[in-house]
């Protein structure tokens, strides 16, 4: 499935490998690093890094499918454990595309998409994502999501009820930068809290996926 040619960044240097090879005899957690500089994105990754010491993964691997280096040097100087990858012809994400069979083209995915691929010799455990579309409804389904939100404080409650209301005159999900977010809405720290329970809802302590891994080293 996962026979096809990547750039993986080791020892500060870009080298081609093979990666259906490469994950050989590891149980990984493949995540894509759309939006990568966004606050709420730094926020998830820290968590992501967090289960390599509470749930004995080989590797967390971030897939950017577009060439840029200063990805690789972003986040190695904030998470150093992760293992950071390009692939600038597209060949994993078209992959997922074709067999999650999802509509939306390849360079929208490549900007949007977010998901989590449990992988165990380079084989499928569980796949999760963030929607691609009906994202607030998506979110008002997830009541775990919500609770959480809303247990973090009143101040971050008028925050998101802030935000819903304006649902209608900005698409969050859909900006180019978050970070704005955090100069022009009043207590941009308080945002700062709600920035990855909202932002990755699906993903974001994600109970399914660490459930799963913890399945896999019984």
């Amino acid at each position: 499935m996962l026979d096809f040619n990547i750039e993986i960044f080791q020892n500060n240097r870009l080298t081609e490998i093979n990666f259906s090879e490469y994950l050989k005899n590891k149980t990984v957690v493949v995540c894509s690093a759309a939006k990568f500089i966004q606050r709420p994105t730094l926020e998830y990754f820290k968590y992501m890094d967090s289960l390599l010491d509470s749930h004995n993964l080989d590797e967390i691997i971030l897939v950017n499918s577009k060439e840029d280096n200063f990805f690789h040097m972003l986040v190695k100087s904030y998470f150093p454990r992760l293992t950071t990858v390009t692939d600038k012809h597209k060949k994993y994400i078209s992959t997922l595309k074709n067999i999650k069979q999802v509509n939306q083209n390849l360079e929208e995915l490549t900007k949007n998409w977010s998901f989590q691929h449990l992988l165990k010799n380079g084989s499928e455990i569980g796949f999760w994502q963030q929607p691609l579309s009906n994202m607030w409804d998506e979110l008002l389904k997830n009541k775990k999501a919500i609770k959480s939100i809303l247990k973090l404080g009143s101040h971050q409650g008028k925050i998101f009820k802030k935000m819903y209301n304006e649902r209608h005159k900005v698409d969050f999900w859909n900006l180019k930068h978050t970070n704005f977010l955090y100069l022009n809405i009043q207590g941009s720290a308080l945002l700062h809290q709600i920035g990855p329970k909202f932002f990755y809802f699906h993903l974001f302590h994600n109970k399914n996926l660490e459930d799963s891994v913890g399945l896999i080293n019984k």
